[in-house]
Parts: structure tokens; C-alpha cells; sequence
């Protein structure tokens, strides 16, 4: 029966599906915080997760919260004999990664201890032992089982539960900490107990608030500080070389003894210091010296050293921090990281690479500091910039409006800082502006598309002091929503010039507050959603209403009640995306139900603190941004098709089990498709609407008294409302 099944099945419509609901995360992985060298490659700890440099074929591998970390906030490497690949994270997460397995292993013992703070510092392998450097002491446990065998936070005189920076083994085994140096007693049986080490502090004359690691060179102790390079002497610590500055590493290679000292590295041979490494603007963490190579974990990647200096780090946005993001027309994804002129500049994914545009790359760039994008649908990308005005992408090339060819003004203290907020184009093509704090007290301008400049300035309360304006979206009236935050008057506003950009008597302008039924003043997001309703994400919560009879009826959506949100996006299917500090909750269009809440501990997402969302509807992805990266997620949402042209069937054969969630998608609809599922003979099994808008419907298998069906050939017909476009396709169900 099978068989037949798939020959019947071989001439119609069929494409292997898209892997719905998947996840990917994108990360800045040049900041590290420390490395291990094997023999053909490199392991690199970043905050921004874990790579592996191939140094054979100049290769990566990527490890994110998409692949299974815990957590991207790496701290921590170690390669065991076995070569499983130990990593530790700022919140305690251990995983253990086997090269040729599937998965990650976790050990989530020291997260989820009741400890205050944490964080692995360190990793350091011996035999079959793992020794696990904490906030709290040191943890030891199996390779081979993964059991812990003790955990040790006291040693000697020093604090219980004091910050263990370092495990080393060089002439004994030494713990660096925060309070000094404990060594193991040569002849301790029970290292848990503190007589078990001597422990040796750093005395008022030179104080070291932190002691980064510790080894023994030629015939000393030598301990890499917060305060320089120290040398134990006769039960005292000296300080011997780089006074006040911080040695973050020290490594003993080639009868020397190297140090990672700010940009540079140097040698000591016992008793002369010279450099030997120096990459300007990169602040050195960790040094190894492999095969006669230094590695080097930098801020601005993996810095390998022989003949020549080459910095590797994998393709990313150059920030994780994302303030703001976007998708073009083309399905482009576009980043901006905020006020501060130390920004990225400009970032942009084309599906398979990211690329960065900056003061330094881009000649229409002078200030890295943009603070909103907006993609306009002829494809043109829009940049509002903290200080410059507004930066236009079209083509290939770049240009900026600012103070010298505009008649923008920006702050009392410098007229021609221009720190716009946000930036969007109504329906007629013309460019709104926000411009925070104008010294004119003219907060909304417009340039027309016939290349002519508007700046509007209202009544009380918005002057005569300036205006912090933020949040910008334009109706289908050509009516402007922006949030006002200011003390005394934050809120709701509105503007509509009617039509009439040089004629203000015939304006129309308002405010709306929680005397008008918000859940507060305070508001975050001002979004329009396919049905042309507006949403506002206030910090309790989420409000909506009809744009054009403002104040009329506002109303509220009670599964967010007293949610801080901070972002909206709708999609495809007029679903709302809405951002707040506990993640990311998927909504009903009416807002009536709650569909989804993805979070740092149920999903990859980086952190809970949702930044900006965006959706990609063309390839039905939405993007989260956070302070520790982006992650996206492959949804059904896409857009629908104008008209029937392939439609495609997959799974096909549809194999259905009882008791287990089964779906067949239907791809290639139109705006609310209809569907019907009937057999062969012309019998009908079932009738639905697809989801308003989606270019994609599911089946479960089911009848309409919600029975599995029997194995066979069924038809899905296809049609619009007014039966104007039909349809048909057929898919062959298995019954297990």
C-alpha cells in the first residue's frame, strides 16, 4: 500500500519543508576572556559564546545558545585528554562539548547552588580531574563521569568562599585569588581543610586586589596582579616589574617568562624585561605559546603571532549590544547600537555574512552613534543619528543629512549636534524626523519629497522647553504618533498637518494619557499592526486603539498587565512580537490570548531583556535583539502570495501516529485562503480559514469530530473568498 501511495505521488506538487521554529543566534565573538591551544586549531572563550579556529584551513566552528550552551557569556576553556572540550560561563553553567557527539553535556550544580555569585574564572585539567575556579572557591570534578568530588572554599587564612581567579600546577598546585596566593601543602591529604595550604597576602605596601595566576619560573613564585608582576621571596611578595598596571596572564615558555600587560607582551628572563608582541588599541587577557606561536586572547579577537601578526575571529555583527533593528524590502537584517559615538556604527546581515559600516569604512559616516532604523518600502534604509542628523542606505552607497546641508537645528549647547530619535517616511514618500531637545523648540520636521524642509513646533506642553521626543509611526491618516517623555507632560502624542505643510492654522495635534485610559505614561513602543490599529507598549503593559478617532476608546491587553514592555513587532499574520525584561511573548492579533513566552531558560534566547524585534516576511524570521546578542526564529508567519502559483505539500507522504502531534503544511496561500481537505471519492473531511495573512497552513491529519484519517490520497482544494482564485493539490496520508 506504501508503494502505491508513492507512485501516485511521484507527479505532484512536493518540497522538502521548511525547519519551522528553529533558532539561530548571532554574536560578536571578538571579545575573549580566555583560550586553549590543541594541535591543529584553537579554542576561544568570548561573550559572545564559544569558536573554534582551525588554524589548518583557517575554518570556524561556532558554538552559541542555538547549538546548545547554557549560556553565551563564556569565561572559561579547557581541552581534556580525551579531547572533550570544557567550557564555564559567568553564571556557573559547565558544558562539555565530545567532538564527533551530538549535544551538549551540562552540569548545572554550581548555577543553580544557592551561592551569591557564581562565575567560572577558570578551568584547569589534571589527570582525570577537572578543577573549577568559582567566585566561591574551586570545584573538582570527574572527566569521566562528570561527578563532583569536592569543593573547596576555604584555603589557609584566608575568607571562606573568596574568588579563586586560577588553579595552576607549576611546582605544586597553586590557587591565585582575591585576597593572595594558597599553595598545597606538599604532603595534605585532605585538600577541603584550610590547614591543608599556605596562604600568603600581599602586605599594605603593595596592594593587589587581585592575583590573576601564579607559576613557577627558574628558582620563584611569580604572580600575575591588578598592581604589576610580583616575585615571593622569602615568604614575601615583591613587586619586581610593571607597577600599577594589570598583568592579566603570565605563561612560561622558552626559559621565559611571558606577560599580558595592556597591548603588549613581554619577556622576562630572570632579569631583563623587553616586549616582544605589541598590537595598538587591543587589550591582551590570555597568552599561550604553542609550537613556538603565540595566541593571544584579545578585545578585538584571537591574535596569532609568528613570523607575522594575524587577529581571526568569526563573522558577526561587530556589537552584541543591539539598541535598534530592521528588515528591508530584500530581507536584509539592519542593526544599530545606540547613542554612544563608541557605537558599531552600522550593521547589516544579508543572510549569509555581516557587514559593518563605521566613521572609519564610510566616508558619509562621521559619528557611529545611530540610534534608529527604518526601511522604506522602495528599498531605501533610514538612519537616525545621536548628534548627525539622519544617514540615508540606497543602491550601494550612503548619504547623510545633517547641520550643513539641512535647515535641521539641534541643541542649545551646539546647534549643529542634531540628536535625532527616530525616523519615518509616510505614505506620499516624505521623511518625518523626531529631534530630541531642539533648540528651536521645533521637535518634528519633515522634508518633503519635493526637497523642502517643515519644522513644527506646538503649544503648551510641549514648549517652550525643548521636547524629548521618541517612538515615531504614521498612520493610514498621515497622522504622527510619538511618546513624549519629559517631567511633568510624558504621554501619547499626536500630529496631523493635514495635508498643508506651510499652513498651521488647520494642524491637529493632542495627547493621551492615563486620564484617557493608558496603562501609563511611560511608553516604550507606538507600532501599527496590519489592521491599521495602533499598539502602545507602555512600562505596565500593552494598550491598542482605532488611530482614527484618538482617545475614543482605548483599550488594553490583560495577559501583559504590569509588563515593563520595551518593544513591538507584528507579523505576517497580524501577530504581535512583544519585547520586556522577562523575554518575549507571541500574542493573538486581538491581543486576546498569550501563544508564546520565550525566555534565556525555555529557548536560545541571549538574555530576557528584549531590546528591539523585527520580522523578516519574506522568509518568516523574526529577530531579537538583546544586550548579548541576536537570535532569530523561523516561524510560519510569511507572507502570503498574490495569487496561486506552486503550492507545496510537506511532509509528503503525511505519516500520522496516534498520540503524537502530527501537521502537514500547505504552502503557497494567499491572503485568507480557504481550505478544504476531501477525499478522492469527492467526500469532505474538513473546512478551515487559514491564518489571516500567512503564506503557510497546517493540517493535523484530523476529520471534523477530530478523528485521525485512514490511510490515502486526499485532496486539498484551495480558494478565496469570492472563489476568484482556486487551487488544487493532493497529499498522501499513512496511517501508523
Amino acid at each position: 500500500m506504501k508503494k502505491i501511495l508513492l507512485l501516485i505521488l511521484i507527479n505532484s506538487s512536493f518540497l522538502f519543508g521548511q525547519n519551522f521554529f528553529t533558532w539561530q543566534n548571532f554574536t560578536d565573538m571578538r571579545n575573549l576572556s580566555a583560550i586553549d591551544v590543541i594541535s591543529k586549531g584553537a579554542w576561544a572563550a568570548t561573550d559572545g559564546g564559544l569558536f573554534y579556529f582551525n588554524i589548518q584551513d583557517s575554518t570556524y566552528t561556532l558554538y552559541t545558545k542555538s547549538e546548545g550552551l547554557q549560556s553565551q557569556k563564556v569565561t572559561a576553556i579547557a581541552v581534556d585528554s580525551e579531547g572533550k572540550i570544557w567550557v564555564g560561563t559567568m553564571e556557573g553553567y559547565l558544558s562539555i562539548i565530545t567532538p564527533g557527539q551530538s549535544g551538549i553535556k551540562t552540569i548545572i550544580d554550581i548555577a543553580t547552588s544557592d551561592k551569591t555569585n557564581k562565575a567560572i574564572n577558570d578551568l584547569k585539567i589534571k589527570g582525570d580531574t577537572v578543577y573549577v575556579s568559582t567566585d566561591f572557591g574551586v570545584s573538582l570534578i570527574s572527566t569521566k563521569d562528570f561527578h563532583f568530588y569536592d569543593t573547596i572554599t576555604k584555603f589557609g587564612n584566608f575568607p571562606t568562599e573568596i574568588k579563586v581567579n586560577s588553579v595552576t600546577f607549576s611546582n605544586g598546585t597553586i590557587v591565585s585569588t582575591s585576597a593572595g596566593v594558597a599553595f598545597l601543602k606538599k604532603n595534605a591529604t585532605n585538600i577541603t581543610a584550610p590547614e591543608s595550604w599556605n596562604s600568603y597576602s600581599f602586605d599594605s605596601t603593595f596592594i593587589a586586589r587581585n592575583v590573576y595566576k601564579t607559576l613557577f619560573f627558574k628558582t620563584n613564585y611569580y604572580a600575575a596582579t591588578d598592581t604589576g608582576l610580583f616575585r615571593l621571596d622569602n615568604g614575601k611578595w615583591t613587586r619586581i616589574l610593571y607597577a600599577n598596571y594589570h598583568v592579566n596572564d603570565i605563561e612560561v615558555s622558552d626559559d621565559s617568562l611571558y606577560s599580558a600587560v595592556g597591548s603588549k607582551i613581554f619577556s622576562y628572563d630572570g632579569s631583563n624585561s623587553k616586549p616582544v608582541v605589541y598590537i595598538n588599541e587591543l587589550r591582551f587577557r590570555k597568552v599561550k605559546k604553542h609550537g613556538g606561536v603565540f595566541y593571544i586572547a584579545t578585545n578585538g579577537g584571537l591574535a596569532i603571532i609568528l613570523d607575522k601578526q594575524e587577529i581571526v575571529f568569526p563573522n558577526g555583527p561587530v556589537q552584541n549590544s543591539v539598541h535598534k533593528l530592521a528588515v528591508d524590502k530584500f530581507g536584509r537584517v539592519w542593526t544599530v547600537s545606540g547613542k554612544s559615538p563608541k557605537g558599531s556604527g552600522i550593521n547589516m546581515y544579508d543572510g549569509t555574512l555581516w557587514h559593518n559600516y563605521n566613521k572609519d569604512n564610510t566616508s558619509a559616516i562621521s559619528l557611529n552613534a545611530f540610534y534608529s532604523v527604518f526601511p522604506a518600502n522602495d528599498g531605501r534604509v533610514f538612519f537616525s543619528n545621536w548628534g548627525d542628523g539622519f544617514t540615508v542606505f540606497e543602491g550601494d552607497s550612503f548619504y547623510t543629512y545633517n547641520a550643513s546641508n539641512t535647515t535641521l537645528t539641534g541643541i542649545s549647547k551646539n546647534p549643529k549636534f542634531i540628536p535625532l530619535t527616530d525616523i519615518a517616511l509616510d505614505s506620499k514618500g516624505n521623511i518625518w524626523v523626531l529631534n530630541l531637545s531642539n533648540v528651536n523648540s521645533e521637535p518634528v520636521s519633515v522634508l518633503t519629497k519635493d526637497g523642502k524642509w517643515y519644522h513644527y513646533k506646538f503649544g503648551y506642553p510641549l514648549t517652550p522647553s525643548p521636547a524629548i521626543l521618541y517612538n515615531l509611526a504614521i498612520d493610514q491618516y498621515g497622522t504622527k504618533w510619538f511618546s513624549v517623555q519629559r517631567d511633568g507632560e510624558p504621554g501619547l502624542y499626536y500630529f496631523n498637518e493635514n495635508k498643508t505643510f506651510d499652513d498651521l492654522n488647520d494642524d491637529v495635534w493632542g495627547i493621551l494619557r492615563t486620564s484617557n485610559g493608558l496603562n501609563s505614561d511611560n511608553i516604550n513602543a507606538v507600532v501599527l499592526d496590519k489592521a491599521g490599529e495602533l499598539w502602545i507598549g507602555t512600562s505596565l503593559g500593552v494598550n491598542y486603539l482605532e488611530p482614527s478617532q484618538p482617545g475614543a476608546r482605548i483599550s488594553s491587553v490583560f495577559a501583559l498587565r504590569q509588563q515593563n514592555i520595551t518593544c513591538i513587532a507584528v507579523d505576517p499574520l497580524n501577530r504581535k512580537w512583544v519585547g520586556t525584561n522577562q523575554g518575549v511573548f507571541l500574542i493573538t492579533p486581538d491581543g486576546s490570548s498569550l501563544i508564546e513566552n520565550y525566555t534565556e531558560s525555555n529557548s536560545p534566547l541571549a538574555s530576557n531583556t528584549i531590546n528591539s524585534i523585527a520580522f523578516d516576511e519574506k522568509n518568516g524570521i523574526v529577530y531579537i535583539a538583546t544586550d548579548y546578542g541576536i537570535s532569530s526564529l523561523r516561524t510560519m508567519g510569511l507572507e502570503p502570495e498574490k495569487e496561486f502559483k506552486e503550492i507545496s505539500v510537506y511532509p509528503n507522504p503525511f505519516v500520522i501516529n496516534a498520540g503524537k502531534e502530527n501537521l502537514v503544511y500547505i504552502d503557497g496561500l494567499i491572503q485568507n485562503t480557504y481550505i478544504k481537505i476531501m477525499t478522492v471519492s469527492g467526500n469532505l473531511v474538513r473546512t478551515y480559514l487559514s491564518a489571516p495573512g500567512g503564506r503557510i497552513a497546517a493540517w493535523d491529519g484530523r476529520d471534523y469530530n477530530g478523528n485521525l484519517v485512514s490511510s490515502g490520497i486526499y485532496i486539498i482544494a484551495l480558494y478565496d473568498e469570492e472563489a476568484n482564485n482556486i487551487a488544487l493539490t493532493k497529499v498522501a496520508v499513512i496511517r501508523k
